[in-house]
């Protein structure tokens, strides 16, 4: 049996759980999760996943590999935002955070002040940035032959550009594979593959920053609408309403909920000096990912500003 372990550090906040959305848990039920995302965005057919991840239904099949998160270590570093009103810088990256649902409990505050104010953020609701896991697979069967090109390619893929949580395809729960830390030019190729599949993604590059909190405010200003200009990432693919057709970011209505493929994803480099710094990636996966109501083409608009 073949077992691989990988170190992961968290460079932004992780709103990952189980049964109760308030209290943080890494779940290998989440992992997996993503790792099957993965394996369908670098062209893994059905018949390969359900070897490789198991299915069930008409299709039963156990799974090829196990899954453990081992290790976990939790730094004692906070996500402390300003309480932001609507229209405020970093409201947008926010809101779904901090919006109350039916119970009134927030995801990210404990108590949300009536001005723009540090509120009380609510520990323990989040794995916060710092925060150390191994991450464990073991092939407990082996990898069918025709499939293993593309499974190697998903867990690399995964290691260094996936991301898991609540929000993760806006920045949040995003890692360091801390076996992968590579130069700028090294990240580029080793996404290069994923560009030169023939369903292929797109992408762009940020200008570089220091800290988490700074990428994570980029994602803000690419989300954000800019109603003068019209331009931004909302204008681009308008956020659903109820109404509206889903679109390449996603949506979520009372009848219809649609992941979001374009995914903004920090992550740490190595400078020539040996220095540690940050860009925000953006990019978005292949079509065949989208829900059959996703209006096409959607990939008309330039993901560039």
């Amino acid at each position: 049996m073949k077992i691989s372990r990988f170190s992961l550090k968290f460079i932004t906040p992780c709103f990952c759980s189980g049964q109760n959305p308030l209290v943080a848990e890494i779940r290998e039920s989440s992992v997996r999760g993503e790792l099957r995302w993965w394996y369908r965005a670098v062209g893994g057919t059905k018949e390969q996943e359900r070897a490789i991840f198991g299915g069930v239904g008409e299709h039963i099949a156990a799974s090829s590999i196990r899954v453990r998160i081992i290790n976990i270590t939790f730094s004692d570093k906070s996500y402390q935002p300003n309480y932001l009103k609507p229209g405020d810088p970093g409201s947008y990256i926010n809101y779904y955070l901090g919006a109350s649902t039916e119970t009134r409990s927030s995801r990210l505050w404990e108590q949300e002040p009536d001005t723009k104010k540090k509120g009380v953020v609510r520990k323990g609701a989040f794995i916060p940035h710092d925060s150390t896991f191994t991450l464990e697979i073991a092939e407990i069967r082996p990898i069918p032959s025709v499939a293993r090109a593309v499974y190697d390619l998903a867990i690399i893929s995964f290691l260094r550009f996936g991301s898991i949580g609540y929000r993760h395809t806006r920045g949040f729960g995003s890692w360091t594979c801390v076996e992968m830390i590579d130069s700028l030019d090294e990240t580029k190729t080793a996404f290069q593959p994923l560009l030169d599949l023939a369903d292929n993604f797109t992408a762009e590059w940020s200008e570089g920053s220091t800290s988490s909190d700074a990428v994570v405010n980029q994602i803000e200003n690419r989300l954000k609408a800019d109603k003068k200009t019209g331009k931004g990432l909302r204008f681009a693919h308008p956020a659903a309403r109820p109404t509206d057709p889903p679109t390449a970011l996603g949506c979520s209505t009372n009848t219809l909920r649609q992941q979001s493929a374009v995914r903004f994803r920090p992550f740490e480099f190595k400078t020539k000096s040996g220095d540690i710094q940050m860009r925000l990636l953006i990019f978005q996966g292949p079509d065949f990912l989208l829900d059959s109501q996703i209006v096409a083409p959607h990939r008309s608009i330039s993901l560039k500003p």
